[in-house]
C-alpha cells in the first residue's frame, strides 16, 4: 500500500507489486486486526459497537488457539501488515434452527467432517484485490486436507460482497433466517445459510 498526501488528506493507493502472504494467525496480528474491525465498512456486518478493544480480540485470539486441533485462522499479509484474515473449525455446534436446514445436504456426512467457516474478512481498503478468494481457496484446501466433507456457512443478508464471493466459489444458499439478529443501531438482519460439498479434484 502506497500512501500520499493530497489536499491535506491521507490518501491510500493500492500497490500492485504488493506480495501477499498467507499464514496462520499470530497474536502480533492483533492490533491491525483491530483496527480492520474498527471500520464503519466492515464493523457494520458484526454484531458489536466500536471501537473494539484489544482485550476483546485478546479473548477471540485465546479462543481459536483452543479450538486449533479442530480448526485454523489464516492471515493475509502485505508488507507484514495483515489485511485480512479466515477462521472456522471442523465439528462446530450447530443450532437446532440452522440444522434444519442443512440436515438434507448432509446425509451420510459425520458431523466430525463438516467444516464451519466462521468469518472472511478483509482491510476495505484492499477490497479489489482478491484477498477474500485467496482466504477462502486457502481454508478449503486446508479442510481438504483434514478429510472434511462439506462446509457451510451463515452470512448476513445484506452482506452482498460476501455473497457473491461464496456463490463464486460453488456455495449454495439453502434457506434463510428471518430476524436473525438485532444489530447495535436497532436494526434486524436475516442471515442466509450457505453450504458446499467437498469434491474431489
Amino acid at each position: 500500500m502506497i500512501r500520499s498526501r493530497e489536499n491535506s488528506k491521507l490518501v491510500y493507493r493500492q500497490n500492485v507489486n504488493t506480495q501477499v502472504k498467507l499464514r496462520p494467525l499470530k497474536r502480533s496480528d492483533l492490533q491491525h486486526i483491530n483496527r480492520i474491525l474498527d471500520n464503519p465498512q466492515v464493523y457494520k456486518f458484526f454484531n458489536f459497537q466500536p471501537p473494539l478493544s484489544l482485550s476483546k480480540t485478546l479473548d477471540w485470539f485465546e479462543e481459536v488457539k483452543k479450538k486449533r486441533k479442530e480448526g485454523e485462522c489464516f492471515v493475509a499479509v502485505a508488507d507484514k501488515v495483515p489485511i485480512g484474515w479466515c477462521y472456522g473449525f471442523l465439528n462446530a455446534r450447530i443450532k437446532k434452527k440452522i440444522l434444519l436446514f442443512l440436515s438434507p445436504h448432509i446425509r451420510g456426512i459425520k458431523r466430525a467432517n463438516l467444516g464451519y467457516l466462521a468469518a472472511i474478512v478483509v482491510d476495505p481498503r484492499h477490497a479489489k484485490e482478491r484477498i477474500g478468494e485467496k482466504l477462502l481457496k486457502k481454508w478449503q484446501n486446508y479442510l481438504r486436507r483434514r478429510g472434511a466433507k462439506g462446509i457451510w456457512l451463515g452470512v448476513n443478508s445484506d452482506n452482498v460482497a460476501a455473497k457473491k464471493l461464496y456463490e463464486k466459489f460453488n456455495f449454495k444458499l439453502i434457506g434463510s433466517i428471518n430476524n436473525f439478529k438485532k444489530r447495535k443501531d436497532g436494526s434486524i438482519v436475516n442471515q442466509d445459510i450457505y453450504i458446499k460439498l467437498m469434491v474431489e479434484p
